[in-house]
């Protein structure tokens, strides 16, 4: 498999004086293509932050972060804005959707922006993808006539609109159900299936069942890495795997 994205010895830092904190300390990490990687590990251990250093949302202080073999530091602004919007999805915990669009124009709206496809097209694609997610009947609903999946499944629509290669998700079920997590994180394996990369950052040892492989953080590394298979083990039994190690370590 090809590297998709690799952070090399990534070091981040908050604050000013001596209230500066290193958040990342010297983390390697390496995503390759169609993999789904999920990160764990307590409130403040920089999962999050790493999320947004990977995906070019946060400058970094020390390393290095490539995507496709370019060096995020070394573009423009103008070229990390159109990297993420061509080539990276992002999925957070609340759909930042505006109140004053429906959903089909919120789905719309960061691809119209930066994107010199054509509107009907675009368009064409966004009712598609609300068709594969099951929100198709919603797309002339304001954001408050509709639950938190199905904002959610909006959101991922809006994440896959570009085509991307990879989506960076926070916590993407974080704020929802039982019932509409287990849905979304069906979607989220159907999509990975087709071929995209997965990053998801969770608490939930069923979420992070469904990857590839578990990063485990504390205190700003990477202490550990299980490697799921689908294969030899069934979900409810990944599921205890991931919970054994978060025992084991603590977390």
């Amino acid at each position: 498999m090809k590297t998709l994205v690799m952070g090399n010895e990534i070091v981040k830092m908050f604050g000013q004086g001596d209230e500066r904190q290193t958040v990342l300390k010297n983390v390697s990490v390496q995503i390759e293509k169609g993999e789904f990687v999920a990160v764990m590990g307590p409130s403040g251990s920089g999962k999050s932050t790493l999320l947004f250093a990977l995906g070019g949302m946060e400058a970094i202080d020390g390393g290095t972060v490539t995507f496709n073999g370019q060096n995020l530091s070394q573009l423009s602004e103008d070229q990390l804005s159109k990297l993420r919007q061509t080539g990276m999805g992002f999925v957070f915990q609340q759909p930042t959707l505006l109140k004053n669009l429906d959903i089909l124009d919120n789905i719309l709206l960061p691809a119209l922006r930066g994107s010199h496809k054509n509107a009907a097209a675009l368009t064409e694609k966004a009712e598609m993808l609300m068709q594969k997610m099951g929100i198709e009947e919603l797309k002339g609903r304001s954001i408050t006539e509709v639950s938190g999946g199905q904002l959610q499944r909006a959101g991922i629509c809006r994440a896959l609109l570009m085509t991307p290669e990879i989506i960076f998700c926070d916590e993407p079920t974080g704020a929802l159900n039982s019932k509409s997590a287990n849905e979304t994180m069906k979607l989220f394996s159907q999509i990975n299936a087709e071929g995209v990369a997965l990053l998801i950052v969770t608490h939930d040892a069923k979420v992070a069942a469904n990857a590839q492989r578990v990063l485990f953080m504390r205190d700003g590394s990477i202490v550990d890495e299980l490697r799921l298979s689908k294969t030899g083990h069934s979900t409810e039994e990944n599921i205890k795997r991931v919970a054994q190690r978060l025992e084991y370590l603590e977390i």
